[in-house]
């Protein structure tokens, strides 16, 4: 079992809900660079297209690395490769500490070793207060969220003394 923080939405509508668990949970909808980082797994490539493609027809710049940047690529979605954190240059931790991506994409590969990239990447991010998504099901939510204008509506709070069980 995994701790992520739980946090509720309560909403009149799907949209509503999931809105407000994101904000609840700290991940903000605020894209000043309007671009993301992506490195996933091998076996997650095909579901996370779905989300890549998503993304590209809002306007947003896809940074990745090696094999996500070629997948990426290869079905028809442009892409600028970054280096892993071992990388000489133009590397992941250069891309973060300067503010160019809005949130990152990480499907983890090898659980969580201390001195894999992808835990270095995770621990980064939470470093720098950057949204990070490790469950390609919560990135859907969340770009549909945007998709659908929720992050620019107004919610009424609801008083969760006067829900009837």
């Amino acid at each position: 079992m995994k701790s992520t923080g739980e946090v509720l939405g309560i909403g009149k509508t799907y949209k509503e809900a999931f809105y407000k668990g994101f904000i609840a949970s700290g991940t903000n909808f605020n894209f000043p660079q309007k671009s993301y980082l992506a490195t996933v797994k091998d076996q997650d490539k095909a579901e996370f297209l779905e989300v890549a493609k998503r993304l590209d027809a809002l306007g947003f710049k896809a940074y990745a690395t090696s094999g996500t940047c070629s997948y990426l690529r290869e079905n028809g979605i442009a892409a600028e490769e970054v280096q892993k954190l071992s990388g000489n240059e133009n590397t992941i931790d250069t891309l973060i500490g300067q503010d160019k991506v809005d949130f990152i994409i990480n499907t983890p590969t090898a659980g969580y070793n201390a001195k894999k990239d992808g835990f270095r990447i995770r621990r980064l991010a939470i470093e720098r207060g950057m949204s990070i998504f490790t469950s390609l099901d919560t990135a859907k939510t969340y770009v549909q969220v945007f998709e659908e204008g929720g992050h620019e509506e107004s919610f009424d709070p609801i008083n969760l003394n006067k829900i009837i069980f």
